[in-house]
């Protein structure tokens, strides 16, 4: 599976599973967020704009469980 990564100069809000994210945080690890990227959490990504295509991934894995 081909991983993206992410431009420098964009710093956007991804989504991804809890546990892995907080893995990735806390040991500095990458993770596959649900638009695709490999990414290493650093921050806290409160107040960062969300990645539009990790909230539509998200939107729809919601909607399959409510149906």
């Amino acid at each position: 599976m081909n991983a993206r990564r992410q431009p420098v100069d964009e710093v956007l809000q991804h989504i991804g599973p809890r546990a892995e994210m907080t893995r990735g945080y806390v040991e500095g690890v990458p993770v596959r967020s649900l638009c695709g990227l490999d990414i290493a959490p650093t921050c806290d990504p409160t107040g960062l704009p969300a990645c539009s295509t990790c909230r539509r991934v998200l939107e729809q894995i919601r909607s399959r469980h409510l149906n």
